[in-house]
């Protein structure tokens, strides 16, 4: 039994594998789905890219005028006339320390006060470390599971409102609110 050898191999080439033309993969509907999908997330990217990192402001376009005196006015805010007229900002109150109830013993707040009458405003300012004195005095007595509930705050505040007017004849507060409150 004589083998041809040179018939061996090109039967092999004449029946070839399923993957043997790079061109009969095209012929198949899934690949071109993906290779679609491909090409329209690529573009997708390539559009965000240019959009977000690569686009150039336009110089004529200017900032809204609100923003541009925020950005360029440079006055601290002692030197800015107040937008409300009856209320005062007090400076923030950090680390006050709370009655003992447990793991949370201090609290870190800010609070506005406001006047019944705003020509009360530089009697106000005046007594501002009275007023320091009354908060922190205040704070010390209550416990942060009185401060926990909104009626603890509730109370705690018409506290504070009924002390601060106690002690300062030439200004009376009507309300007082609590701009940041945070228990530690």
């Amino acid at each position: 039994m004589e083998v041809d050898v040179k018939n061996v191999g090109s039967a092999k080439k004449k029946g070839g594998s399923k993957w043997s033309s790079p061109l009969r993969a095209l012929k198949r509907p899934w690949f071109l789905i993906i290779a679609g999908g491909v090409l329209l997330v690529s573009a997708a990217l390539a559009a965000g890219g240019w959009f977000f990192f690569l686009r150039q402001e336009d110089p004529a376009v200017s900032p809204p005028p609100a923003l541009a005196q925020a950005e360029g006015a440079g006055e601290t805010a002692e030197n800015q006339e107040p937008a409300f007229e009856d209320i005062v900002e007090m400076e923030p109150f950090d680390n006050v320390k709370l009655g003992k109830s447990g793991r949370l013993n201090a609290v870190a707040m800010q609070i506005s006060l406001e006047l019944v009458d705003p020509g009360m405003r530089k009697a106000l300012e005046a007594d501002r470390l009275k007023i320091r004195e009354i908060v922190e005095q205040e704070t010390g007595k209550q416990t942060w599971l009185v401060l926990r509930s909104p009626q603890g705050k509730l109370e705690f505040k018409y506290t504070l409102i009924e002390r601060i007017n106690s002690v300062l004849p030439r200004a009376e507060i009507k309300n007082l609110y609590f701009t940041q409150l945070i228990m530690k």
